[in-house]
Order: C-alpha cells, then structure tokens, then sequence
C-alpha cells in the first residue's frame, strides 16, 4: 500500500512537470504566433536588426512605420527614440567631416582674415552642436567617442588658431 502511494506522488510529480512544460511551450508557440504574425512587430524585429547592424537610417524607418501601425509597440517606440538619436550624431560627424575638407583647402593657399573668421564660424558650430545632440543614454557608444573625438579636434584647431 505505501509503494502504491509513493508511485502514484512520483507519478502525479511528473505528470505536473510535463504539464508545465506543454504549457510553458503553448504560450512560446502562441506569442511566437503573434509576433510574427502582427505586421508592427515584424517590422519591429527587423528595425532592431538594422540596429544592430549600425543602419540607423533603415531602422529607423521601419520602427517609425511598426510605430504608425501600433502605437502601444514599446519596442518600435524605443528603437525610434534610439535610432534618431544614433542619426543625429552620424549628421554631426558628416558634418565634421565637411567642415575638416573645407578647413584643409583653405589652408593650402594660407589664411587671410576673412578665412579665419570663416574657420573660427565653423569651430564653433561643431563646440555648440556637440552639447545640441541630446542625451547619450539613448546613443552607442562608437558614436559618442567618436562625436566627442569630433569636438576635441575643433575645439584643438580653434585654440591652436586664435
């Protein structure tokens, strides 16, 4: 009789697991389901993906279109905040850029006074643009060395120049 009762404890044991396990997998298989199924989290997945590839402009595209679609989808929501503020910093460092080629071919024939006001203009704007870009918390960090990086070289030649 005690043997019949220990089976059956061992034997209820682990029809409870299994069952938790089944489900455990029927509610994986149904979100599974919906995710792929629901046109703004398919789009969601894939903005992230472009994300992590560092094609903040694709992702961002497709999180503002998951967004249009569903609003209350926090992960387009987010990767839309992220994504924006991944491309502010790579217009700043397009910018940059620009302003570094410009600065170089003015200097090849020397620097009157009206290319030094030129040069310090530009100094400037890239100084005061750095502290416009927002918040770092939303930003990689390759990007903010390199945006940082950007500002410390003009924030160099404007203290090296005047």
């Amino acid at each position: 009789m005690v043997a019949l009762k220990i089976l059956s404890k061992q034997e209820s044991r682990v029809l409870s697991r299994a069952l938790a396990v089944l489900i455990f997998v029927f509610i994986s298989l149904g979100a599974l389901f919906f995710f792929y199924t629901n046109e703004s989290y398919e789009l969601a997945f894939k903005a992230r993906f472009y994300y992590s590839i560092s094609n903040y402009e694709q992702s961002y595209e497709l999180a503002r279109r998951a967004y249009e679609l569903d609003w209350k989808n926090k992960m387009a929501s987010s990767l839309l905040l992220r994504a924006g503020a991944a491309l502010k910093y790579e217009a700043y460092l397009k910018q940059g850029n620009d302003y570094s080629s410009k600065i170089l071919s003015l200097g090849v024939d020397g620097v009157d006074k009206a290319e030094e006001k030129r040069i310090a203009l530009m100094c400037d704007i890239m100084i005061e643009q750095f502290g416009d870009l927002g918040s770092r918390v939303h930003t990689p960090d390759e990007l903010y060395e390199a945006a940082e990086a950007m500002r410390d070289k003009f924030k160099k030649l404007k203290s090296a120049l005047f």
